[in-house]
């Protein structure tokens, strides 16, 4: 697959395809464990993988492209369930002329909510137990997108101090999951 990630990487409509297809019944089903709801899913599928898309110059063989994937699925499936936690009070439809609240449970069930909570508080766990520099290395990378060498002249440090950051601190928190 990796030949397919590198064609996508240099913008072949076909490799995305490809991806799209081999990594579709997974991603599906994830999101559907986490939603419980067939519309929701679909559209947050879709959302999933426009992401990935998007944001596929950003992906470093660091991880597999699958589990590359279903972490862009689960924070989509999270970043979702919050928002409707958020906007549970404020979301009225109107239908002929009856006001009805729509509530998180339409989009999430207690297990997939409990499930969500322990899998982001074990992660919270794991990477609070790391040392101060480990963490911040690893927000610059995985959530702000920095590349090594970005990483590297920000910190001062040397780009193989950072990669072994990395490796220390993913090893670390695979330990603890």
């Amino acid at each position: 697959m990796d030949n397919t990630v590198d064609q996508a990487k240099n913008g072949s409509q076909k490799a995305f395809a490809k991806l799209y297809e081999d990594n579709y019944d997974i991603i599906q089903r994830l999101i559907l464990s986490m939603t419980k709801n067939k519309d929701v899913t679909d559209d947050l599928v879709s959302v999933t993988f426009t992401k990935a898309f998007r944001t596929i110059l950003n992906f470093k063989e660091d991880v597999p492209f699958k589990m590359w994937l279903k972490i862009i699925a689960t924070n989509t499936c999270i970043d979702f369930i919050r928002r409707m936690a958020r906007e549970k009070d404020d979301l009225y439809m109107e239908e002929e002329g009856v006001t009805e609240a729509l509530s998180i449970s339409d989009y999430s069930t207690p297990e997939s909510e409990y499930i969500i909570n322990e899998d982001m508080q074990s992660l919270e766990k794991s990477i609070s137990e790391l040392g101060f520099r480990a963490r911040e290395i690893l927000t610059l990378r995985y959530l702000k997108g920095y590349s090594y060498k970005s990483i590297a002249n920000e910190l001062g440090l040397s780009i193989g101090t950072v990669k072994s950051y990395i490796s220390k601190a993913t090893k670390q928190i695979k330990k603890t999951q």
